[in-house]
Order: C-alpha cells, then sequence, then structure tokens
C-alpha cells in the first residue's frame, strides 16, 4: 500500500552535512523552508518535526482549554485528535460525506455552539473538503493536509483556504523528510509567537550581532513552548528528495484518474467524488465496495493489498465519546470503505491488474 520514495541524491546530501559538523535547525531548515513557501505560493510556514505537532501548534495558538469544544472528523488517523488532547478540549464529532469521506459541512453547522472554537478537518486521500463553505461558517479551521501537498482546491493551493494548514513528511506522504512536517499560518501577527513556541518558547532567530550562545544567554522565555522544530538532517532530506515531489504525484494523479475511468459502473462499487475546479495530490485512492470483507480476501489472494486505513476515532477510549452520537454516514459506509494500491511505485500494468481483478469479482458476486 505504501512505499518511501528516497532520492539518489540523499546519501552523498547527508554526507556533505554530516561533514560541516551542524545538524541542528541551521541552513538546511531555512532553505527548504523558503522552497516549500515558493513551491505552495504561501508565506509563514514553520518547519516542525511532525504534522502532529503542527495540529498541536494549531491549538495553542488558538489558546484552546478545558471546556472548549472542537469540532472534528471520526475518519482520519488518531494522530489528528490526539494532537488536541493536551488542551483538555471536548472533541464534537462531525459526520462525513458519503461520497469522499471528508468532513460534512452541514453535520459541521449543525454542531456549533457558543463553546465551538475551532473545526478540524482532513483532506482524506488529498481529496479537498468543502473549504469554501466551511470558511463561511465564521470559525477558524485547522486543515489536517498531511495527504494534500499538491492538493488544489478551486484554483488555489490548499494552503491558502485555512486558518492553520498542517502538512507532513513523514516517510510514506509525497515529499517526505524521513519524519516531518510544516504549519502554514494565515494570520501574520501569530508567526512570531507560533517561531518562539516551537523550540520552547525563544525565538531561534539570533539577532545580529550576537552569537547564538549570547542569544540563548540573555533572551527572555515569556510563555513556555515545546520541543517542535525540525532538525537540518530531516531538511536535507527533504530538499533532495524535493526534485521528485512532481513525477510522484504526477503518476499518482494518473493512476487515481485511470481507476476513476475503470472502475465505474460496476456492481457494488462506488468511485468518490472531487469538489469543482479542484485538483487532488491522491496520496491514497478510496473506493466503497458493498461487499469489502469477501473483495479485500479476494485481492489478498491475488496478492493485492488494501486497507480500510483506519478504525473510527470515536470509538476509542481515550476520546471520552458520549454515546450515542448520531453520523448516520458515517455508520452507513464505515464496513465500505476501501483503499487500494495507487501510488508512485505502481506501474500501470500493476493497475491492469487491480482493476481486472475489481472487475472479476464484481462479476463472480452479481
Amino acid at each position: 500500500m505504501f512505499n518511501a520514495k528516497i532520492s539518489r541524491n540523499v546519501s552523498s546530501a547527508l554526507s556533505e552535512l554530516m561533514a560541516g559538523g551542524f545538524i541542528g535547525e541551521g541552513a538546511k531548515v531555512v532553505e527548504f523552508t523558503q522552497k516549500l513557501e515558493s513551491y505552495f505560493g504561501c508565506k509563514n510556514l514553520l518547519l516542525l518535526n511532525s504534522c502532529t505537532s503542527a495540529i498541536t501548534l494549531a491549538g495553542r495558538l488558538l489558546d484552546l482549554k478545558p471546556g472548549d469544544e472542537v469540532i472534528s472528523t471520526p475518519f482520519t488517523m488518531i494522530a489528528t485528535n490526539v494532537a488536541l488532547m493536551p488542551f483538555g478540549v471536548k472533541i464534537v464529532w462531525a459526520d462525513i460525506n458519503e461520497d469522499n469521506v471528508n468532513i460534512s459541512v452541514d453535520s459541521v453547522r449543525k454542531s456549533i455552539t457558543p463553546r465551538t472554537k475551532a473545526v478540524v478537518v482532513t483532506h482524506v486521500g488529498g481529496l479537498p473538503c468543502d473549504m469554501e463553505n466551511l470558511q463561511k461558517l465564521g470559525i477558524p479551521i485547522i486543515s489536517d493536509c498531511a495527504h494534500a501537498i499538491d492538493t488544489v482546491y478551486k484554483g488555489e493551493h490548499i494552503s491558502k483556504w485555512a486558518d492553520y494548514s498542517c502538512f507532513s513528511f513523514q516517510a510514506i506522504k509525497q515529499l517526505n523528510t524521513g519524519d516531518g512536517g510544516a504549519l502554514v499560518i494565515k494570520d501574520d501577527n501569530q508567526f512570531d509567537r507560533a517561531e518562539k513556541l516551537k523550540w520552547f518558547g525563544m525565538s531561534r532567530k539570533v539577532p545580529e550581532g550576537m552569537t547564538r550562545l549570547e542569544h540563548q544567554m540573555t533572551a527572555d522565555v515569556p510563555e513556555w513552548g515545546y520541543k517542535m522544530h525540525m532538525n537540518d538532517i530531516s531538511a536535507t532530506i527533504g530538499l533532495a528528495n524535493f526534485d521528485s515531489l512532481d513525477d510522484v504525484t504526477s503518476i499518482q494523479v494518473d493512476n487515481a484518474e485511470y481507476y476513476l475511468k475503470e472502475l465505474v459502473g460496476l456492481k457494488g462499487i462506488t468511485l468518490p467524488t472531487i469538489e469543482k475546479k479542484s485538483f487532488p495530490s491522491w496520496w491514497a485512492f478510496c473506493i466503497f465496495s458493498d461487499e469489502r470483507e469477501k473483495l479485500m480476501k479476494f485481492l489478498d489472494e491475488k496478492g493485492i493489498i488494501t486497507t480500510p486505513m483506519w478504525r473510527r476515532n470515536d470509538r476509542y477510549t481515550t476520546f471520552k465519546v458520549d454515546f450515542p452520537k448520531e453520523l448516520p454516514s458515517m455508520n452507513k459506509l464505515q464496513n465500505k470503505i476501501l483503499f487500494i494500491p495507487s501510488g508512485w511505485w505502481v506501474t500501470k500494468r500493476d493497475r491492469e491488474y487491480i482493476v481486472e481483478s475489481i472487475k472479476q469479482f464484481t462479476n463472480e458476486n452479481k
């Protein structure tokens, strides 16, 4: 299902870095930051050690506290919602769409109360959520873009559409740094605070005329922060892998478009729909199968790995869910969601075999 894309240039780039003797947050992080800001067409980007840290930092910038409510999706990697737990907030689960498993705007709207401080959305598989209508709800948006590094929504990069956009460069993502993430912040006034909070509450920017040690020994820390920064090792890996990003995304988009064309109209199989004027980065490809368990077993016997991806988050004890919470679409789809191989390593012959196998299954189970 997943694989790590490693450029041939990574080894030599890391060797050169190691020979220099400095591997903390330095020049490579600055270079990688600038490269990403140019690529996204954004500003106020902070490189961090994970997307999970980015979500937590966004919550801190919103000053979340016990008694606050944050609306979120149950269909995401548990990391999305675990990142909110340090604040003691109540997570209010919104339902998902039935056609692309992203969060439902209508369900979010119905979940808003005077205690609502934010909504967290995940662009599952790189398919963009309905950001235009989410914005109209008038509450801050934390956007989990772990799958959406290249996603375009209504003509603009996905980072333009939320108050806080959180990216992942974890090992199996389209651009990887081994592990890492980034936070893009819409509000210019919050950026300086965030830059300090990512490293214990102290700015990593050394004032002109001072050494790093002098800065560290004299700078005050008025607000405690975290250890969330990216180091030059991760940034070097990211820079070396950067040149292959467009090719990786192009292959995954081509595979997804092939599936959308070839799997349409099959009995018992439904395909995801896409927001108009939007271009997913297709980190993963989801189908809906009326007989998922049987299909998974059938494909497994043919050597094709598939996965439901995640357990719905509102069933984890850690989130202290108040039952029952009516999420009819999540209930309907929880046993139908299935992701099939679509990554950059899936060849044209591979995808043809996958499609032929799914068609064989549907024909035998009419």
